[in-house]
């Protein structure tokens, strides 16, 4: 397929390398009406995926076995192959069985009685198929024929008496027959069933057309014959099939307050010799019932009857109040949650206070407001922050330090920053007085996604190593950030690193004076990459950093010398950057050692800030005693090479075999004062409480190897979806409440222009959810063809699972890599995602996606959190995951400075089915809120698996900090 597509884009090839789509606010709405179309559409080849109802087999068999008494049904066996066959859209390998739902209405609508005289409106609206688009010879149906809209609607007047009425139109919604029926409600029930027992005179309305085409197979036997050969089966001219459908209502009744019900129910039909409608075709005497309806068309090719296609339901009010609400109170507390009506088979849409919509699928708008923003300049700010700390810092110039903080603010480079927000400028205040304070303290930092969080915390450490290392100039971790992920880890890197490049220089000092490294089990070891290297070589290997100047990535070049040394240095890939290989040596210098890209570096160097993973510290506080020098542990290290030891009498260095006597010198660091959890609603469960036990492992080993008496650190906690982060940061570092403060963020509904947020929810019912995606994703790359002018969009999945991402893949890459879509582009879609791979083919995937190389990714959870990429124009979330919380993570990732298009693909399992239901808990602000309030994070520090194996870990920790643990 690519070979073949490469021969399509000759003609392309002047196009811009990467060039990036932007979409507006009306492509994302027309893209959004596009996607719903092409999935809901009656014209669907077969059947659509959404909007449909399947026949109700049972109830199709039991209203036959009615009708006649010579039917013969499929055995069950039998009648799962059928089924089987039906499941598949274009044989898709992966698709499994699905029984399209029957149903669709709804159940305890509470309605308040608010006038004398009283009206309920139920309106449903659907089509049936009646011919296929072709017929033999290559002949086409006009869509007059193809098609049937029919609308039953039902009218109740003061709980008492119920007029039903029955429309039927042509294809083309030109009136074919109308019939109305007075019913009785005293009952409190009501079941119209159409044409079997009711409304009898609209059976040929509801029947295919009087066309040639083959209605099925196997409807029709001889004798004992269950299928017929193709020649034989029953042709329209001489049978017809017939709709049939139910509608029930019910009620009950008080002085104040109804309470009704209603569903529209398709029961199948049967087929029929057009001599006799009523009664269901036999042949020799018997019948034949198969539940495979379908017909064919000139080409052979099948379409599906016996649906009813774009249902819709309506219930309208007339002196009636519902009492339906997103919000109610349990215990006098707010919970959020549909209440007072309860869908069955679809959505609730409030159209209007009178107006109540029932479909499968829905359309909804999410508005992100902006964070308060100060009403302070920045340089005004950062100057009375350091301004009330200088004293308890030792700065003496608070002009120079905060017009340099200002500068670096500015060289992040994402637009003119004249503001910071109000919780930022408290942040810092507070993080800067606990650590003045020397008290051990928690701040919880709680902020939107793209709310700022990173700087909140990050502005107040930076200053604060600022002062530090101005006033002692050892090396050493001042502070710790841990991450979940390592691709989240690489992400904040960017961030930190342009900061830090822009402070250094502008301190004015030979060397940086803040350094930075990031230590997790894709860091490289630099004596095992030059493995097989000759003296005098050098190797180069990948940097997840971006350039500082020009955002490419960085690159390691690593050089053996011939005294055995291994020389690091670091610098961009890109060679027409000033910090590339021909660029300034003095620049490049500069970035080298303000950059620890080695686990050498960083235990002979220790970086002032180290941005880690909890698994990766777990190991290394036992592992080996000359790598506890990011806790401060004294250690010998050669000049030549940086091996490190802390026996003080080893002579020679096992890394270059020099003299230590001569050519050592000790590295007694500094050691962490702060220890920073971004996103820390992700501690939960077993992996939580291991960290909790990590901490209080880690406040024991820095107290021991330090020779402290008391160890005070600043804890700060972040995360967007924090529930209770007093209570959770409580238990989960051990600290009482009153050592807690939460800081929030504050939104703002005037100063910030809002970010709109189009949510698509979507649960496929005449297809796999794998389907349904492919689908919405080549529609979505056929609409950039054909009016972006071919510019490729960048769209995220996220799945559940790794095996989801093998199958999304592979189908993606068959349904676009076709010269239908790819001659219209302007470079060749490029699919990829997460793999069994979790190291580097991982980390190249996300790398080249952030580029614009990859055009659609398909990632697991380990991107949902923090990872920023500014090129997403659409993001498909592939089955809900199990907590709100890493449901916002997810949406996060899209509309983070501009609007976007959110797509959700439920599948059929009961998390699916809640979120489906409650789906405005997920585009509402404040529904969100009370939901994630609600939603606890579980950990369990008690639990005794877990206690045992820390309890195994402090020991060795114990023993790797022993003064004579190089022995053993």
């Amino acid at each position: 397929i690519i070979s073949v597509l490469r021969g399509v884009f000759v003609t392309n090839s002047s196009s811009s390398e990467n060039e990036l789509l932007t979409l507006t606010d009306k492509d994302i709405l027309s893209l959004a009406k596009n996607i719903l179309y092409g999935l809901r559409t009656r014209r669907h080849t077969k059947h659509p995926h959404i909007g449909l109802l399947g026949p109700n087999r049972r109830e199709n068999k039991n209203l036959i076995s009615r009708l006649s008494r010579n039917i013969v049904f499929v055995a069950e066996k039998e009648e799962e192959e059928l089924l089987s066959e039906e499941t598949l859209e274009e044989k898709a390998y992966w698709s499994s069985q699905r029984i399209i739902p029957h149903i669709l209405g709804f159940e305890g609508l509470k309605l308040e009685k608010a006038a004398p005289h009283r009206e309920l409106r139920l309106f449903y609206r659907f089509f049936i198929r009646t011919a296929p688009p072709t017929i033999k010879p290559a002949k086409e149906v006009i869509e007059r024929q193809q098609f049937r809209l029919v609308t039953v609607s039902v009218k109740i007047e003061d709980e008492k008496e119920a007029t039903v009425c029955l429309d039927i139109f042509d294809g083309e919604e030109k009136p074919l027959y109308h019939e109305e029926e007075k019913r009785s409600l005293r009952s409190g029930s009501l079941k119209i069933e159409i044409p079997c027992k009711d409304f009898k005179s609209a059976l040929k309305y509801l029947s295919t057309e009087n066309l040639p085409f083959i209605i099925g197979a196997g409807l029709l036997a001889d004798g004992e014959e269950r299928r017929l050969p193709f020649q034989k089966q029953p042709t329209s001219p001489s049978y017809a099939f017939i709709h049939c459908l139910r509608v029930r209502v019910e009620m009950r009744n008080s002085s104040k307050v109804v309470v009704f019900g209603s569903a529209l129910e398709n029961i199948g039909g049967w087929i029929a010799h057009r001599s006799n409608l009523s009664m269901p075709a036999t042949h020799g005497g018997k019948g034949l019932y198969n539940p495979k309806f379908v017909i064919y068309d000139a080409n052979d090719d099948t379409w599906s009857v016996g649906h009813l296609l774009e249902v819709r339901a309506e219930i309208g009010l007339l002196g009636y109040r519902h009492k339906i609400s997103w919000m109610h109170k349990i215990n006098d507390r707010k919970v959020a949650g549909l209440t007072g009506i309860y869908p069955i088979n679809s959505l609730v849409s409030l159209l209007q206070s009178d107006l109540i919509v029932l479909e499968d699928s829905v359309a909804d708008e999410e508005v992100v407001y902006g964070v308060k923003k100060s009403q302070r300049s920045v340089e005004e700010a950062l100057h009375d922050i350091i301004e009330q700390h200088k004293e308890a810092l030792g700065i003496l110039n608070v002009e120079a330090l905060s017009d340099a903080f200002a500068e670096a603010l500015q060289g992040l480079g994402r637009g003119r920053l004249s503001n910071l927000y109000t919780f930022q400028e408290k942040s810092c205040i507070s993080i800067l007085r606990a650590l003045v304070k020397g008290t051990k303290r928690c701040i919880a930092l709680t902020a939107r996604t793209a709310g700022g969080k990173t700087l909140a915390f990050l502005l107040p450490i930076l200053i604060y190593s600022t002062a530090f290392k101005l006033r002692d100039p050892r090396p050493g971790v001042k502070s710790l950030l841990f991450y979940p992920t390592k691709a989240l880890c690489h992400d904040q890197a960017d961030v930190i690193i342009k900061m830090l490049w822009h402070l250094n220089q502008r301190l004015g000092v030979d060397k940086p004076l803040l350094t930075f490294g990031i230590l997790h089990g894709d860091t490289y070891n630099r004596e095992r990459e030059v493995e097989n290297t000759m003296i005098g070589a050098s190797v180069s290997r990948d940097l997840r950093f971006k350039c500082p100047e020009c955002g490419r990535r960085l690159m390691l070049l690593l050089t053996l010398t011939d005294t055995g040394a291994i020389q690091e240095e670091v610098c961009c890939s890109n060679s027409q950057c000033m910090l590339g290989i021909n660029g300034d040596k003095k620049k490049r210098r500069f970035l080298g050692s303000m950059i620890r890209a080695t686990r050498q570096s960083i235990y002979s160097q220790p970086p002032d800030i180290l941005v880690t993973t909890p698994d990766m510290l777990n190991v290394r506080m036992f592992y080996d005693p000359s790598e506890q020098t990011i806790f401060g542990r004294s250690v010998r290290v050669c000049r030549n090479c940086g091996w490190r030891t802390t026996s003080p009498t080893k002579r020679k260095c096992d890394g270059c075999e020099a003299n230590l006597k001569v050519n050592s010198v000790t590295l007694a660091p500094t050691y962490p004062r702060i220890f920073v959890f971004d996103e820390a609603h992700q501690l939960r469960g077993s992996f939580g409480a291991q960290v909790s036990y990590i901490i209080s492992r880690l406040e024991t080993l820095i107290k021991t190897v330090n020779g402290l008496q008391e160890y005070n650190p600043l804890y700060i906690l972040s995360s967007a979806t924090f529930s209770n982060p007093t209570k959770f940061a409580s238990k989960f570092l051990g600290l009482p409440e009153s050592q807690i403060q939460v800081i929030s963020a504050e939104l703002s509904e005037r100063e910030t222009p809002a970010i709109r947020k189009v949510h698509l929810f979507i649960l496929p019912k005449g297809y796999s959810p794998q389907a349904t995606l492919a689908r919405i994703a080549e529609t979505i790359f056929k609409y950039c063809a054909e009016v972006k002018g071919g510019t490729p969009p960048h769209i995220l999945v996220f799945v559940n699972r790794i095996a989801e991402a093998n199958m999304l893949i592979g189908e993606a890459r068959v349904r676009l890599l076709v010269p239908e879509i790819a001659e219209r582009m302007r470079e060749i879609p490029s699919i990829d995602g997460h793999s069994t791979d979790y190291s580097r083919r991982r980390a190249e995937v996300e790398d080249k996606f952030s580029r614009g190389e990859i055009h659609l990714l398909v990632a697991t959870r380990g991107l949902e959190v923090g990872v920023d990429f500014d090129i997403i124009d659409g993001l498909i979330i592939f089955g809900a995951p199990f907590y709100l919380s890493d449901f916002v993570q997810r949406t996060g990732r899209a509309g983070r400075s501009r609007e976007a298009l959110i797509i959700t693909v439920f599948s059929d399992k009961p998390c699916d089915f809640d979120f489906h239901r409650n789906y405005k808990t997920l585009t509402d602000m404040k529904l969100r809120e009370a939901a994630l309030r609600a939603e606890q994070i579980p950990l369990k520090t008690d639990n005794p698996v877990i206690f045992e194996r820390s309890i195994t870990r402090a020991v060795l920790d114990y023993l790797c900090t022993r003064k004579n643990a190089y022995e053993y």
